[in-house]
């Protein structure tokens, strides 16, 4: 069962803050979303359990999106100077 509730998913990340560390490298968590700076090569799973229930956190590698920015890329709304 999926479960989506905000407060819970950043306490399970935060209990688990160092395995995902040493697993995915640096990443950020953001919404239901986890973006990496790495390719994951096979789905990564993680059992969690915390206060008594067990949890899991799943990155499906089939979910994989690629994001590229060329020299070209501007971004004019937040442009530093």
């Amino acid at each position: 069962m999926e479960i989506w509730d905000a407060n819970l998913v950043h306490k399970i990340i935060k209990f688990k803050r160092s395995a995902l560390d040493r697993s995915l490298g640096l990443y950020f968590c953001s919404g239901k979303a986890i973006y990496m700076l790495s390719e994951l090569d096979e789905d990564f799973r993680v059992d969690v359990s915390l206060q008594g229930v067990n949890y899991t956190i799943l990155i499906e590698q089939s979910t994989l999106s690629r994001v590229h920015l060329s020299g070209q890329f501007s971004n004019d709304e937040n442009s530093v100077d």
